[in-house]
């Protein structure tokens, strides 16, 4: 029998990291997060619109981790957390890329929720994962 029908035939192993989920669970949650939240910055710039801009990024995160999440068989807040971390690169290369760098977007949002907003992108999409975990018996 030929190689490639052998490995065919095994069974995927679960213990292995679904990097295309990982990827393009990263690329929705930018996409959501951008869809929803960069026309409201073209209105205005009000201080709530940070903070729930912060909020989003926490609810995005667990929504969309969640729904990519739900097929992979071990370690989902690791796939969570991997998404969560490969979103805010994605994000932190979009502000650098942006005209002027990384240093207006860090004032339109100030240090604190800037910082706070890229750590909640990352612990939502962990409870995200935290969420599908099974219980241990």
């Amino acid at each position: 029998m030929s190689q490639a029908v052998k490995t065919a035939a095994q069974p995927a192993n679960p213990a292995r990291l679904q990097w295309g989920r990982i990827v393009a669970g990263a690329l929705l949650v930018e996409i959501a997060l951008m869809i929803v939240f960069v026309p409201l910055l073209a209105f205005t710039q009000a201080p709530w619109l940070m903070r729930l801009i912060a909020v989003g990024c926490f609810v995005f995160g667990f929504v969309i981790s969640r729904w990519m999440v739900r097929k992979v068989r071990s370690r989902p807040v690791l796939h969570g957390a991997l998404i969560g971390v490969l979103a805010t690169v994605i994000y932190l290369g979009l502000c650098l890329a942006a005209p002027g760098g990384i240093g207006p977007v860090i004032e339109m949002y100030g240090p604190f929720l800037f910082v706070l907003g890229n750590g909640l992108r990352i612990a939502g999409c962990m409870a995200g994962g935290l969420a599908l975990r099974q219980p241990v018996s």
